[in-house]
């Protein structure tokens, strides 16, 4: 089968009654002595029951001399019916199965769309529920090298959201480079890759005015992505990469925001970046034009992470 070679620019969820009345000349003769008032039912009886309503019904008139007998079959208790809520799942970092890390200082951030409580490691997470009632949360953990679990979980109206266990691999030995693409071959497990350089601050304005990009500091950015080497790379892909882009969800969710993909979901977001909407459900911000943090482990690329710029 031929590899599927992507190309890319540069940058770029009733009771029933039974009775028989009687007594009528039993109550005549009672009246006739003074024995007191007469003795009746009430003609309307209602029973109540906690779970099922009972029909109304109406007594007749005694009209015999048989004795009254009144059954009332016992109350019948319906189980409460329930319905099933589907569960949501997290967004975000929080929704990936796996990260790779090098200094162990994790900013671990997610959504949901719904108010939901969440807690990281069993720990209360920050968290604001937004205007259209999607809840955006995070926390700051600190992690030593090695390979930690790390347990998200969250309850909306007493219904429990979907956990997740992410993996957390901190390894300082792991390599990161910024770098922009220019051909991604899923299939055949490459990747061609030019390096650049991330620049803030002072740095990033002293770069630009050396580039030649401003001539005036005062007119130049407080970042800068500095690519002084043309030199491109071709490198080796995991077989299941962990592969995290920015996503915009337009009527329902944040914007600019952090969400894992999977493999041939990226190859088709390269293919037709403006789909994404129609293919994995956000519309794709970088849309193929912003650089990735590619951290490789012996030699593989094992991660790659979508740098975000303005």
């Amino acid at each position: 089968m031929p590899s599927r070679l992507r190309r890319l620019p540069v940058g770029g969820r009733p009771s029933r009654w039974s009775a028989v009345l009687a007594g009528v000349a039993l109550i005549a003769m009672l009246s006739a002595c003074g024995g007191g008032e007469a003795v009746g039912l009430d003609p309307t009886t209602t029973v109540a029951s906690s779970t099922t309503e009972v029909a109304t019904s109406t007594i007749p008139a005694p009209s015999s001399t048989t004795t009254a007998s009144t059954t009332v079959a016992p109350s019948t208790t319906v189980a409460p019916t329930t319905t099933a809520v589907q569960p949501l799942r997290f967004h975000g970092l929080a929704g990936t199965e796996t990260l790779y890390v090098t200094d162990g200082e994790l900013h671990l951030q997610g959504w949901i769309g719904r108010p939901v409580q969440v807690t990281v490691n069993g720990e209360a997470a920050e968290a604001h529920i937004e205007p259209d009632g999607n809840t955006s949360f995070w926390a700051d953990l600190s992690l030593t090298p090695g390979e930690h679990t790390v347990d998200i979980a969250g309850v909306a109206d007493s219904d429990m959201v979907e956990p997740n266990e992410l993996a957390v691999i901190v390894d300082p030995g792991l390599e990161q480079h910024l770098a922009y693409l220019s051909e991604v071959d899923i299939e055949g497990g490459t990747l061609v890759a030019d390096y650049v350089e991330w620049l803030t601050g002072d740095e990033a304005v002293a770069a630009q005015v050396e580039d030649g990009e401003v001539t005036d500091p005062d007119h130049a950015l407080d970042f800068y992505v500095r690519n002084r080497n043309p030199r491109l790379r071709t490198l080796a892909l995991t077989d299941d990469p962990v592969i995290i882009l920015y996503a915009c969800y337009v009527e329902d969710g944040p914007c600019v925001a952090e969400e894992p993909v999977e493999e041939e979901d990226w190859e088709s977001l390269l293919a037709t970046p403006d789909s994404g909407v129609d293919l994995v459900g956000f519309q794709w911000y970088g849309n193929g034009h912003l650089p990735y943090w590619l951290t490789i482990d012996d030699g593989v690329i094992v991660q790659i992470r979508e740098h975000y710029l303005p």
